[in-house]
């Protein structure tokens, strides 16, 4: 679903001619990726028994679904956003776009696959290249 939320945001973005925000937004995606992977094999984290028994075999943290979550869910609810006036609309996308990465967040809590550290540290780490992300797309630009 990540590979395809991608995609999809990034041919939106291009079509709308956007090239700051397809190079913020893949700066952040790959970011978070590369930054989970390599964490991955730094840390070098055993998964919990029974994600072992289930046939997960790569490493545990941090969390790879809640980092790129963050990331690139963060990112596509920052862009929905930064285009609506009425102050609720943006508070109502933040606020469903938050839930939304929450879920999937805990939701590797409840198959059993991952820590709770691996999640928190997969929500820092995607959180991280989300505000890189928002930072490529704010700066130089005239205030509204």
């Amino acid at each position: 679903m990540i590979i395809l939320a991608v995609l999809v945001t990034t041919v939106y973005f291009w079509m709308g001619r956007n090239w700051r925000l397809i190079t913020a937004f893949w700066i952040s995606s790959v970011g978070a990726m590369t930054t989970s992977t390599l964490g991955k094999s730094f840390v070098a984290r055993h998964r919990p028994e029974f994600a072992v028994r289930m046939g997960e075999t790569d490493w545990s943290f941090p969390s790879g679904h809640t980092t790129a979550a963050m990331a690139v869910y963060g990112f596509i609810g920052y862009a929905i956003a930064r285009e609506l006036r009425p102050s609720q609309q943006k508070f109502e996308v933040a606020y469903w776009t938050a839930v939304l990465i929450i879920v999937i967040g805990f939701s590797r809590l409840l198959l059993g696959v991952h820590y709770m550290t691996d999640v928190l540290a997969g929500f820092i780490v995607g959180g991280f290249w989300l505000l890189v992300g928002i930072a490529m797309t704010t700066r130089n630009q005239p205030s509204q």
